[in-house]
């Protein structure tokens, strides 16, 4: 990944072709997050999540609650 943006830089360009990882994808900002880049950047490699069981709830009940 480019560790500087040029101003005239659209984000769309700047992970065009790359990987994201995003870490603690089930806070507030993180959901917006997880839900606008694909939109925002179409041509983003993958994006990957890291989401821990947290208070009884297992990986898979959490990454519903992200895309609900």
């Amino acid at each position: 990944m480019h560790l500087s943006v040029d101003r005239g830089t659209m984000v769309h360009e700047f992970y065009q072709g790359e990987n994201v990882l995003i870490t603690g994808g089930t806070g507030f900002v993180d959901k917006v997050l997880v839900q606008k880049l694909p939109r925002s950047c179409p041509h983003l490699s993958s994006i990957y999540l890291l989401v821990r069981r947290k208070k009884g709830k297992d990986v898979g009940v959490r990454m519903q609650e992200i895309f609900d």
